[in-house]
């Protein structure tokens, strides 16, 4: 029994190696006006800059822990040489394509899942606003695609943060006639799910930062919940205790 189980976990070990990964963070150029826009009714223009620039450096940080090859899809798609001033070469880059959302995620996944020079097994895809996610939320996705067809992480306000597949399950009817920016996605998302057939594992619900009251609670549970070194809650902190 023990040799057998020594066996089983170098192959568990071997599989995962050889199973390659890859995230794709959603992000937008921070220019004013076109960021985190919910905000503007307590925060200035470039206080909310500062504040989604802080987001996308504490997500950026958990996945860089994370140790999980990262690309940055970004908007407006003629801003690649601002992006890589902003964040730096290292990730890989691809412009967001698309008429809405769905076929951007859609776009997004196919180019990764084609990508001839690094083929990927397991893809799954996140927005950048969740600065406090948790990088075992990251592993738990990647770690579900081992048994289901896909993992998805509903948001407190009825999206979702998360989504990703296998090379083999990946389906484009998922993001079909969804209706976008509204509290029915994840439903919506689901019942999609279900009518192709795909068996998904859904992740902890999170809080997206969309408004000022999501900012506000953010930093309430900081201490508690061990957030203070985040880039948002020491910005936070300079303007909310002014």
């Amino acid at each position: 029994m023990p040799g057998s189980y020594w066996k089983l976990r170098d192959m568990n070990l071997s599989k995962a190696i050889e199973c390659n990964r890859r995230v794709l963070l959603f992000v937008r150029y921070p220019e004013k006006g076109c960021v985190k826009t919910r905000l503007e009714t307590h925060l200035s223009q470039d206080e909310i800059i500062d504040l989604y620039q802080c987001f996308v450096a504490d997500i950026l940080n958990t996945l860089q822990k994370s140790d999980y090859p990262v690309t940055i899809c970004f908007l407006p798609c003629e801003r690649e040489a601002e992006m890589k001033t902003w964040l730096g070469p290292t990730p890989a880059y691809a412009p967001q394509t698309g008429a809405d959302l769905g076929e951007r995620m859609v776009n997004a996944f196919a180019q990764a899942f084609a990508a001839e020079t690094s083929p990927v097994d397991q893809v799954i895809l996140l927005g950048s606003d969740f600065p406090d996610l948790d990088s075992e939320i990251i592993h738990q996705a990647f770690e579900s695609l081992s048994n289901k067809d896909m993992t998805l992480g509903p948001a407190v306000d009825g999206g979702y943060y998360l989504i990703g597949f296998n090379y083999h399950t990946f389906s484009k009817e998922v993001f079909k006639d969804i209706s976008w920016g509204t509290g029915q996605v994840f439903k919506e998302t689901m019942r999609k799910i279900e009518h192709a057939g795909l068996n998904v594992h859904l992740l902890p619900e999170w809080r997206d930062i969309d408004r000022f009251e999501d900012l506000e609670l953010l930093y309430r549970q900081a201490d508690d919940k061990g957030l203070e070194h985040l880039k948002t809650i020491q910005y936070l902190h300079t303007i909310l205790t002014r």
